[in-house]
């Protein structure tokens, strides 16, 4: 059952598609048993083959199933008029995400209105330790349940900036407690910056957090026009 889920994830995470021999070099999966996956998946709507390139792509059935999670979709429309209204002040792109596991989940953005854009989607999953959306969900845990997710975590390269090591991670997180916000300095895309803060529900509990990204250079023009 596992497997299933996971090769749902990985046609998911590919918008362009997979080709059979990418599902078995990637997945490690028998020819035999991904032929019966495949046939299994495709008659219940999970998945569908594209004609012209005989691509595999998720399928409508888990685009219903996602319009059942509602929660989500709520939340982005009570945060869309909000990071509207930062993205109107500051100029530049807003996203908001979800803590799920070691990862950010991306559930609401609002573009910035200039060419010069951050390259994401909604439903987009990062490693939480290399964005600072995913440092301020991941400062909304205790240190007990920190370790225990990023227990056997390999925490691989993107630039390098990128936080690769228990301790870094811990100091990190340990520095957004105390400033109230996170901060990505080219750590998973060189050359943007990030502040994130997190957003609390009625209970107090942290539910989401919100950033706003922009490229250094632009921020480096901006400062020195202001103290020009």
């Amino acid at each position: 059952m596992a497997r299933v889920f996971e090769f749902l994830e990985y046609v998911a995470q590919s918008p362009d598609g997979v080709t059979f021999s990418q599902i078995v070099n990637d997945l490690a999966v028998p020819k035999s048993s991904l032929h019966s996956l495949l046939a299994v998946a495709t008659n219940a709507g999970w998945i569908y083959q594209t004609e012209e390139a005989g691509r595999f792509r998720i399928g409508l059935r888990a685009w219903q199933v996602g319009l059942s999670y509602s929660a989500l979709d709520s939340l982005a429309q009570i945060a869309l008029p909000f990071m509207t209204a930062v993205r109107d002040q500051v100029h530049e792109t807003v996203q908001l995400a979800v803590l799920d596991g070691i990862d950010n989940i991306y559930v609401a953005k609002v573009e910035a209105e200039h060419e010069l854009r951050l390259v994401s989607t909604v439903g987009a999953r990062l490693p939480a330790y290399a964005t600072g959306i995913g440092k301020a969900l991941l400062a909304s845990l205790d240190e007990v349940e920190l370790r225990r997710r990023m227990k056997g975590v390999k925490m691989g390269r993107f630039t390098p900036q990128t936080i690769r090591t228990m301790p870094a991670l811990e100091a990190a997180v340990a520095e957004v407690r105390s400033n109230g916000y996170a901060e990505d300095d080219g750590e998973y895309t060189a050359g943007i910056h990030c502040v994130a803060v997190q957003v609390r529900g009625f209970e107090g509990r942290v539910v989401a957090a919100m950033s706003c990204s922009a490229s250094t250079a632009r921020l480096a023009t901006a400062t020195s026009s202001r103290t020009g």
